[in-house]
């Protein structure tokens, strides 16, 4: 890799963790608009725990947010990201509250 791809992959890794005021990052975004496709480049090329499951100001990570919108394709591509790399998917918010199911529920996205 020459010294410009590295300046170029190491700036893209910083504006992937970039969040806005809600604490969303760039992957949340992906996940909330049912961008599937964004959502597996960002994931796979920028893969890191640290990416994957940023929480926002609502301790809800990409995975969450895809599944309380009812996005289920970009779910599936977080999933298979997080599941390939052996990390455990968080089950609950960190507050202890709803968890990915209770999201689908809440917002009636089941069956679809």
């Amino acid at each position: 890799m020459t010294l410009m791809e590295e300046q170029v992959k190491e700036q893209m890794e910083n504006l992937v963790q970039t969040s806005n005021k809600w604490g969303n990052t760039p992957l949340h975004q992906a996940a909330l608009m049912g961008k599937d496709e964004v959502c597996s480049f960002i994931a796979k090329h920028y893969c890191t725990e640290k990416v994957v499951r940023a929480r926002n100001m609502w301790k809800q990570t990409p995975l969450h947010v895809a599944a309380r919108y009812g996005k289920k394709r970009a779910f599936f591509a977080l999933q298979m990201v997080i599941e390939t790399n052996d990390w455990r998917a968080e089950e609950r918010n960190t507050d202890g509250h709803d968890n990915m199911l209770h999201n689908a529920i809440a917002r009636e996205h089941f069956g679809e």
